[in-house]
C-alpha cells in the first residue's frame, strides 16, 4: 500500500495565545491555496523535483522553520492534488520526522488544526503520529483505514476511503471536543482526544 499527501500539510499552533479560528459546527472551510498566517507553526507545499527528499517548512510568519527529517519518504510528481507534487510514502518503512519542538506538544490541552490533501491507499496506513524523540511511548493521532478515517481508534468512521480518491482531512479541537472532518464536512467528533506528554515531542508523517 502507499500513501500520497499533496497540496500542503498545516498544522496550526496548540499555543493559547496562537489559537486557530474555529469553523462552525459542521462546516469547515477549504482553501484552493494555503495561506499562511501567524496561527501556522508548519506549512508544507511537498514541491519539489521527482524523487527528491528535500521537505521544506515554509510557514515563516514569525517562526523558525522546522526541521523536516525524511526516512525513505520522497517527492513525486506522478500525483497530486494541486501545485506540481506531492509527498509520496510505500507503506515500508517512509515517513517524515519534525522533533523536539514545544508547537507539537499537544498534551496541554490547548486548541489545535491539522488539515491535508490525502490519496488514499489501498490498505490500512499512518496519517500522522505523535510521540517522543526515541519513539518509545508513541500514540498514533490519525489514521486512514480501509473502511475510512479515524483520530487515535477513539473515533471509527463510516465514511469510506475510496483508494486513489483525493479527500481533504482536518482535525480541529477546540476545549474539549475534537472534530473530523472530511471534504469540509464534519464527520464525527470527539472528546477522549487525549495526549500523553513528552519531554522532547516528536511529530511524524506517514508513521
Amino acid at each position: 500500500a502507499d500513501l500520497s499527501l499533496g497540496g500542503a500539510v498545516m498544522l496550526y499552533a496548540p499555543s493559547a495565545d496562537r489559537e486557530p479560528p474555529t469553523p462552525p459546527s459542521g462546516e469547515y472551510v477549504i482553501y484552493s491555496d494555503t495561506p499562511d498566517d501567524q496561527h501556522t507553526v508548519l506549512l508544507m507545499h511537498m514541491d519539489g523535483e521527482n524523487s527528491g527528499s528535500a521537505f521544506r517548512d515554509v510557514s515563516g510568519v514569525g517562526f523558525t522553520a522546522k526541521t523536516i527529517t525524511p526516512t525513505n519518504a520522497i517527492i513525486s510528481t506522478a500525483q497530486k492534488k494541486f501545485g506540481t507534487s506531492s509527498a509520496y510514502f510505500d507503506g515500508t518503512g517512509d515517513y517524515l520526522s519534525i522533533t523536539n519542538h514545544s508547537d507539537f506538544d499537544l498534551s496541554d490541552g490547548g486548541d489545535f488544526t491539522l488539515e491535508m490533501w490525502i490519496q488514499a491507499p489501498a490498505a490500512s496506513m499512518y496519517i500522522a503520529g505523535y510521540g517522543d524523540a526515541n519513539g518509545v511511548d508513541g500514540v498514533t493521532v490519525w489514521s486512514v483505514q480501509s473502511t475510512g478515517f479515524s483520530i487515535m481508534g477513539a473515533v471509527n468512521l463510516t465514511h469510506t476511503a475510496i483508494t486513489g480518491e483525493w479527500y481533504h482531512f482536518a482535525v480541529c479541537r477546540s476545549g474539549a471536543t475534537a472534530r473530523l472532518f472530511i471534504n469540509g464536512t464534519e464527520e464525527d467528533s470527539t472528546t477522549s482526544l487525549g495526549f500523553r506528554s513528552h519531554a522532547s515531542p516528536v511529530f511524524q508523517l506517514g508513521r
